[in-house]
């Protein structure tokens, strides 16, 4: 007998468990919070090297006692080739995904600066923040033609 009431206690509390852990209702504020920060968590994951370069630059820029870093000519020298692997990786994966949460809730605001808006939480430099949304808006209205 004991031994039927832990499973259905087991029971009680996966099923509760898993209420609690699903994603809001679609299209609601909360769900495309939720699914917005997926989207960035994912970015963020798949561009950490790309990023980390951006917030030495950035620190650079802002204190000029950082310009005597070693690291930092590394950073500068690869910052084309950063800028890149970030601009393909989002518009080949993430911006694609924002754009079908854009069209399913009819919400063409999400896609216009979701990369400009990202790179500035994350703390890249506003030069490196223009030109990327720049290419990315020029990615955007190369595939809409």
């Amino acid at each position: 007998m004991n031994l039927t009431r832990y499973f259905l206690l087991i029971c009680l509390l996966l099923t509760t468990a898993a209420c609690a852990t699903r994603p809001p209702k679609a299209c609601t504020a909360e769900w495309i919070e939720y699914e917005i920060n997926d989207i960035y968590a994912d970015f963020r994951r798949d561009s950490k090297s790309e990023l980390k370069s951006f917030r030495v630059i950035a620190d650079a820029l802002e204190n000029p006692d950082a310009v005597a870093r070693p690291w930092l000519a590394f950073h500068m020298i690869n910052l084309a080739k950063d800028v890149e692997r970030v601009v393909d990786s989002y518009v080949d994966i993430y911006q694609s995904r924002i754009e079908t949460i854009a069209d399913t809730c009819d919400r063409p605001e999400l896609v216009v600066d979701a990369l400009g808006e990202f790179l500035r939480q994350e703390g890249a430099p506003e030069l490196v923040v223009d030109m990327l949304s720049d290419i990315s808006e020029l990615s955007r209205e190369q595939t809409d033609d």
